[in-house]
């Protein structure tokens, strides 16, 4: 997958939070920033569907599970946060020129709104900033026939069953290791590890979540 999908898959994500001006602490890693989009994808789809907008909550809903199938792919977990902000604001700007100069106005809009999103959202990690995701919605909502890394572009890539398997794998040692510190505090053998736990238990959710975004038929 191009990193122009990527780019493209990681805009839909800030509008409830943008409404209620919620922040929270910067992702470190690509996977992690994809992860949090999709979860404000899914509040947006329910914000959206609060305010009958049935149409809007179905879009949410598959920006959603876009971006859960793509944090798991191998170059999003290669990556940083920041290196995949500072990749995206780069195609995104290319796209800008090259459908701007065919000619292609929608297109060059939603790059247009999208390179905006990954400057703005750079600016908030490298300098500090309250991390909240301020997506374009209008760009979002707004369908571009056949876009690639879009809800628009067609039916998914299918994952395979050696995929499906190695995320399962993750999720069982992921919720080994929540069960081990689970053991070792309730047994009182050493420093407590309620605290990893938690953060743990947080990771297994994230990894089930993407498992079942990704690999409905596995």
């Amino acid at each position: 997958m191009s990193l122009i999908i990527l780019s493209l898959a990681l805009l839909s994500f800030s509008f409830l939070l943008v409404s209620h001006g919620s922040a929270a602490p910067a992702p470190r890693s690509a996977r992690d920033l994809m992860i949090d989009l999709a979860g404000q994808a899914h509040a947006n789809a329910v914000a959206a569907a609060g305010r009958s907008r049935g149409g809007d909550a179905k879009t949410w809903r598959a920006w959603e599970a876009l971006y859960r199938r793509q944090a798991i792919l191998p170059q999003v977990q290669a990556m940083s946060a920041l290196q995949l902000i500072d990749n995206a604001a780069n195609e995104n700007a290319r796209e800008v020129a090259a459908d701007t100069a065919a000619g292609k106005a929608q297109a060059a809009a939603f790059f247009q709104a999208s390179r905006d999103f990954w400057i703005a959202l750079d600016r908030e990690v490298r300098q500090g900033e309250p991390f909240v995701i301020r997506f374009p919605d209008r760009a979002m909502l707004t369908p571009v026939a056949g876009l690639p890394g879009t809800p628009w572009a067609g039916p998914p890539v299918k994952a395979t069953a050696s995929d499906c398997a190695a995320i399962a794998q993750r999720v069982r040692q992921c919720e080994a290791d929540v069960a081990g510190a689970m053991h070792h505090d309730m047994m009182g053998l050493g420093e407590d590890q309620s605290g990893y736990a938690l953060v743990r238990r947080q990771q297994c959710n994230r990894w089930e979540e993407a498992r079942l975004a990704y690999c409905p038929a596995h």
